[in-house]
């Protein structure tokens, strides 16, 4: 086999070098300004995003995980954000949406919630969708025999990590649309991310400083002060030598 030409064996190695990039860049995207997207929506000033858990549909040790797994990494976490890199039927590029859950996942029954402070998110569209106190339903907090679920349908992740489903329910009015995905229905999870929201202590402030002292320099000579206890003294013995005085005379 003859070899390949210089011109051609280095136009291959440019364009590897330049899909490693590409796959850098999406990647450094994702941990990098849509996080810090996220972070801005947060409701603590000072957050940090440690990620949990993670399912990749590309990479064989990652790609086999469940809602088991899942559950087990996320259940008692506490607040956490979810972020799905998902492909639908209506989006040649991969869409980047999620949701952030400020309760932990915990649950025995599966049961509905309604406490708002809950949102989902676009982050193509840098744009969330609050469930308020005057918009009606609730939130679904799985068992580990499920995946997770936003609203009464709003965001869905199927049990084997794989798929999943959007429909306006909770956080948008009812419909057949879906805010995060266009046109209401199924969609292929690529990436999964959960991150725990750990909130880092503010800053300690700093004391107060101390007043200064200052000093005053004295207008002519000081005058001597006088020493009351020594003048007591001095009067004290004056009068008990009086006193020995006047009984030794009137015993002469």
């Amino acid at each position: 086999m003859h070899p390949l030409p210089y011109n051609i064996r280095m136009l291959a190695a440019a364009f590897a070098v330049s899909i490693s990039l590409t796959a850098s860049a999406v990647h450094g995207t994702l941990e990098g300004e849509d996080l810090a997207t996220v972070k801005s929506w947060l409701p603590y000033y000072h957050s940090r995003l440690q990620l949990i858990f993670e399912y990749d549909a590309e990479d064989p040790a990652k790609s086999g995980k469940s809602s088991e797994h899942l559950h087990a990494s996320v259940d008692r976490a506490g607040p956490t954000v979810v972020i799905l890199e998902v492909q639908t039927p209506y989006h040649d590029e991969p869409r980047l949406i999620g949701g952030y859950n400020p309760y932990k996942w915990k649950t025995w029954t599966g049961r509905y919630e309604s406490n708002p402070g809950r949102f989902i998110f676009d982050l193509d569209k840098d744009k969330k969708w609050e469930r308020t106190e005057k918009r009606k339903g609730s939130f679904r907090a799985n068992t580990s025999e499920y995946g997770l679920q936003f609203g009464n349908g709003d965001l869905i992740i199927h049990p084997d990590l794989r798929s999943g489903n959007a429909q306006n329910q909770t956080f948008a009015p009812p419909s057949n649309q879906s805010v995060l995905v266009g046109q209401a229905g199924d969609f292929l999870i690529n990436n999964l991310r959960v991150y725990k929201v750990i909130k880092e202590q503010d800053p300690a402030p700093q004391p107060a400083p101390l007043p200064q002292i200052r000093t005053y320099e004295p207008i002519g000579p000081v005058s001597p002060v006088p020493d009351h206890a020594g003048f007591l003294f001095e009067c004290s013995a004056a009068l008990v030598g009086l006193a020995l005085f006047t009984l030794i005379f009137r015993r002469s």
